[in-house]
């Protein structure tokens, strides 16, 4: 009885620390078409991507950006939404609803499967796409996400 009430307390203790270093990290991974010349991205101006307020690339790097993601029941997906984007799915899908119909850009494209999504990246040159792990696709490449949570 009191091992086990001892090895509650050592849980209870660790865990928080774990937690929060997960916390720090984002859980999913950025990828962008294999020629974009992009090495990294700032956290806000993902997050401006996914809301459709950057649309261009910065110079150096072609055109508009095309973003992709995973649907919003993949794990990944509502995380990146509701910790980086800071709305629930529902606020999110209501966000997109209004700009489109108000004429206000176009919402990211979604795919069932992280291979859907690296095939669009690989297509379009612009493209942006999240997914939850490193792929060993040449077509594309992964970039860092700086800064945010």
């Amino acid at each position: 009885m009191v091992i086990a009430a001892v090895a509650v307390a050592v849980a209870a203790v660790t865990v928080p620390a774990q937690g929060q270093g997960a916390r720090d990290k984002p859980g999913f991974i950025v990828i962008v078409n294999a020629e974009n010349d992009a090495r990294e991205l700032p956290m806000a101006d993902l997050t401006r991507i996914y809301l459709g307020k950057k649309t261009l690339w910065d110079a150096g790097t072609r055109g508009r950006i095309h973003p992709a993601m995973l649907g919003e029941d993949q794990a990944v997906v509502r995380e990146f939404i509701e910790k980086d984007i800071q709305r629930t799915v529902d606020q999110y899908r209501a966000y997109w609803k209004h700009m489109l119909f108000s004429g206000g850009g176009t919402a990211p494209r979604t795919f069932r499967t992280a291979a859907h999504v690296i095939d669009f990246v690989a297509s379009e040159p612009g493209a942006v796409g999240i997914v939850a792990a490193a792929p060993t696709d040449d077509r594309v490449k992964v970039i860092e996400v700086k800064g945010g949570r």
